[in-house]
């Protein structure tokens, strides 16, 4: 199962005695949220880029 960054922000833990700092996890959990919905638009964008210029190759040979 892929995440999406969406899930990854909106994951709900439940609280245990001596737990993690809250605060801490929902902010390194909105981090990571924002910053693999950064690499998924880079992906996006290379494969586009990818795709034109071997579209762009072929029509050159």
């Amino acid at each position: 199962m892929v995440l999406s960054p969406v899930e990854m922000q909106d994951k709900e833990f439940d609280s245990k005695f001596r737990g993690y700092d809250r605060d801490q996890v929902d902010s390194f959990l909105k981090q990571a949220a924002q910053d693999y919905n950064l690499a998924l638009q880079k992906k996006c964008s290379t494969r586009k880029r990818a795709q034109r210029d071997f579209r762009t190759v072929e029509i050159l040979y």
